[in-house]
């Protein structure tokens, strides 16, 4: 089960750049297939806190309104790829989504502290339960509950509180959602291998202008990364302070996206991150 994206609600107004007869003109000749006609659907993984938003918006541009979907979890089973939609995007496991190998399949990566530092962000940002905010009307009294207890937290309480709903948020996230998922439980190792040979693209956050130069390089037809900041759905980049106990809590609750991000990494950029391996 689906449901159609309300651009002007979720993903604001979109300013379109003409892709007109000149245009087509200049690719006549470009052999790489072109974005605006997909040779299959573009599937965004859309891991939580790793550019997604930023991404989703600037992909879903290339479209007429309408052709970009966003699943809703629990009805991905019965979804089928339809060739009148050009993109899929959401906070989807990889696991879930049906034949995968008939989508192009995109996510990103973030270094996991960091990534997990941008969710208490998010969290405890008191725009996010104003009314007006498009997630609020779709949001359960819990998931109200839950923002509004993270929002009287240090950083570093938020860590080391123990709440099963932030946990969920701060436990290997990246690997479960990319994952192969085996009789219900999740196979976190397997998250490695699907990333680097059933995805057909990955960016990281942590070299964003080059994942983006990386994308365009794999279509023609592609519009410039110009979006304004305001729809990028940026945290703050206020310093926060964490304590050693919530750091190293950090750290073991993220071994498995550890090793995925470092391997990842290194696989593009021949080295470890350094902040994670310092």
């Amino acid at each position: 089960m689906i449901f159609k994206l309300v651009r002007k609600e979720i993903l604001g107004p979109v300013k379109r750049m003409g892709l007109g007869l000149f245009d087509q003109i200049l690719h006549a000749n470009d052999s790489r297939p072109s974005l605006r006609k997909p040779p299959k659907p573009l599937f965004f993984v859309h891991v939580p806190k790793t550019a997604g938003t930023s991404f989703s918006n600037y992909l879903a541009n290339h479209w007429d309104h309408g052709d970009a979907y966003q699943p809703i979890i629990g009805g991905m089973e019965r979804m089928k790829p339809d060739r009148k939609v050009n993109f899929y995007f959401g906070h989807v496991d990889f696991s879930a989504i049906a034949e995968p190998e008939k989508y192009f399949l995109i996510t990103f990566l973030r270094d996991p502290i960091e990534r997990c530092v941008s969710q208490y962000k998010s969290w405890n940002n008191p725009r996010n339960l104003r009314e007006n905010n498009p997630w609020y009307g779709v949001m359960t009294q819990e998931d109200i509950a839950v923002l509004k207890l993270a929002q009287k937290m240090t950083l570093s309480d938020f860590i080391l509180c123990e709440n099963p709903s932030f946990d969920a948020q701060l436990f290997n996230l990246q690997s479960q959602m990319l994952c192969d998922r085996i009789d219900g439980v999740y196979d976190y190792k397997s998250a490695i291998a699907n990333v680097l040979e059933r995805f057909h693209y990955v960016g990281i956050v942590e070299r964003f202008a080059w994942s983006i130069e990386t994308f365009r390089s794999m279509f023609s037809r592609t519009l410039p990364y110009q979006l304004p900041e305001e729809r990028e759905n940026r945290s703050s980049q206020s310093h926060l302070r964490m304590t050693p106990k919530a750091m190293q809590r950090l750290l073991d609750m993220n071994q498995h996206d550890i090793n995925l991000y470092d391997t990842i990494f290194g696989h593009f950029f021949g080295t470890k991150n350094i902040q994670i391996a310092a």
